[in-house]
């Protein structure tokens, strides 16, 4: 999960510090979110995702629950910089109020875009999604395919068969 508490910031919640070993991040639609750990956190994530946002929508994330349209907000408790917002008006996850991202923000907003006060503050449901980070996954490199050396001689024996016949026929 991708969210600070009071204890534990997100940039280490994730072992996306900028000190870790860094990789390219990316949504669960194969889209580049951020070239690596303090691209993630240095304020913008990759603009090229603009208005899809970084919650895949139509990837089985429910932006709706009760009915309550969530308007792509998310609960982070983070600063842009990947550590808790520990000021009066907006704090970590666990607290009230709570710091908040946008799905829809490719700058800072992503991670901190408002507050979030609690049931009967934004409406009678307050639900949030959270956004999620794996470990790093290694895509195996398919192994080439070479033939075994009796098929190959096999072939090369039928191939001249098939030549020295056609020769043959030709010569008739």
């Amino acid at each position: 999960m991708i969210g600070s508490t009071a204890s534990v910031n997100a940039i280490n919640n994730t072992s996306t510090n900028t000190v870790d070993t860094s990789v390219p991040i990316y949504g669960l639609d194969g889209k580049l979110i951020a070239f690596g750990n303090s691209d993630l956190w240095d304020g913008d994530i990759c603009p090229h995702i603009l208005a899809a946002g970084i919650i895949c929508h139509d990837g089985g994330i429910s932006m709706s629950q009760s009915g309550h349209y969530l308007f792509g907000d998310v609960w982070t408790g983070t600063l842009s910089s990947g550590v808790a917002w520990s000021e009066p008006n907006l704090g970590p996850l666990g607290s009230v109020p709570v710091t908040i991202g946008s799905s829809y923000g490719t700058n800072v907003t992503w991670i901190r875009y408002g507050s979030d006060f609690g049931p009967g503050f934004n409406g009678p449901v307050a639900f949030r999604p959270l956004y999620g980070i794996s470990s790093v996954l290694t895509v195996p490199t398919p192994t080439a395919t070479t033939p075994e050396p009796s098929s190959l001689l096999g072939f090369i024996t039928l191939g001249g068969l098939m030549l020295g016949g056609t020769v043959r026929k030709a010569r008739k």
